[in-house]
């Protein structure tokens, strides 16, 4: 079969044929858009990745800061304030905040392995740049072989066989390797379109995966301590209760005393004179004082009037 035939022959996919014609260049300027669209969004979506890992790496530093600073509470499970504030039973909840931190952890080991490092292949990777050397060699040969066809279009019917020969050599080596890099420039081209319709659907396919799993982790380390947690829901209503108990029979005690301290007092009253008196040491030590200066008071008058 003649090459026409043939190259209509290996029609479909992204090319309608593969014989060198306006189209096929136009379809190959298209693709050659979309790899770069490939690369720049590849990118885009990598640092948004970055960000994403990140912010999960911030949030399990938070979830480990705040475990230290309930345990920082507590201090050591023999400690008395330990004993109080119920250092066992807060110990056992954060074992499931230290189950979610875990998951997190490894959610973001997933992220950088499903995420970041084949998006930034993609973006960085050979698969774009290979694009762009192919189509340096497509257009090096393809000046190559016009150049190479007007040098033998030129020939005129007296020129010498020699280089008549020569000319159709060079034309013909020319043609191969152009031919050869515009065949290299299709495989490319459709090598990075089958990345751009696999690609990002796989990896956030098992991105989900990971999440699912992420999730599904989180919901047990919590589903395991629901029938502790209600417990402890329990217990801490009783002792509340036990503690308003406690407080209204400390308010009645002390309502009992100060009624006792009053009767005591009506029992013991003094007399009319005693109650007009001072009857703190001070007072009785200030009354004294008053005594003994009327008494000299009155032996200088004595004394005067003699």
């Amino acid at each position: 079969p003649c090459a026409r035939e043939v190259a209509m022959a290996l029609t479909g996919g992204l090319f309608d044929g593969v014989e060198d014609t306006p189209f096929l260049r136009a379809r190959l300027r298209e693709l050659e858009q979309d790899a770069d669209v490939l690369r720049d969004r590849s990118s885009r979506l990598t640092r948004d990745c970055r960000a994403y890992r990140d912010a999960l790496e911030d949030a399990y530093a938070s979830e480990v800061n705040f475990q230290e600073s309930v345990r920082s509470l507590y201090g050591s499970i023999d400690d008395a304030f330990g004993n109080a504030v119920g250092a066992s039973v807060l110990e056992r909840l954060l074992s499931a905040m230290s189950e979610c931190a875990a998951a997190r952890c490894d959610l973001m080991s997933a992220v950088e392995r499903e995420l970041i490092d084949p998006l930034a292949k993609i973006a960085d990777g050979p698969v774009c740049q290979e694009v762009a050397d192919a189509r340096r060699r497509f257009d090096r040969t393809n000046a190559d072989h016009e150049r190479a066809r007007a040098k033998f279009l030129a020939l005129t019917k007296d020129a010498k066989e020699e280089h008549l020969l020569h000319a159709e050599r060079e034309l013909a080596s020319t043609r191969h390797e152009f031919e050869t890099a515009r065949f290299d420039l299709m495989g490319k081209l459709q090598r990075a379109d089958a990345v751009r319709r696999v690609a990002f659907k796989r990896r956030l396919a098992r991105s989900v995966r990971s999440h699912a799993a992420f999730f599904r982790r989180v919901h047990e380390a919590h589903e395991e301590l629901a029938a502790f947690v209600e417990e402890v829901e329990v217990r801490c209503d009783d002792d509340e209760e036990r503690a308003a108990r406690d407080a209204v029979d400390l308010g009645a005690a002390a309502a009992q005393y100060r009624d006792a301290l009053r009767a005591d007092a009506v029992t013991a009253a003094p007399s009319d004179f005693e109650a007009l008196s001072l009857s703190s040491d001070r007072s009785r030590m200030l009354g004294a004082i008053m005594a003994g200066s009327m008494t000299m008071a009155g032996t200088q008058g004595g004394v005067a009037q003699v």
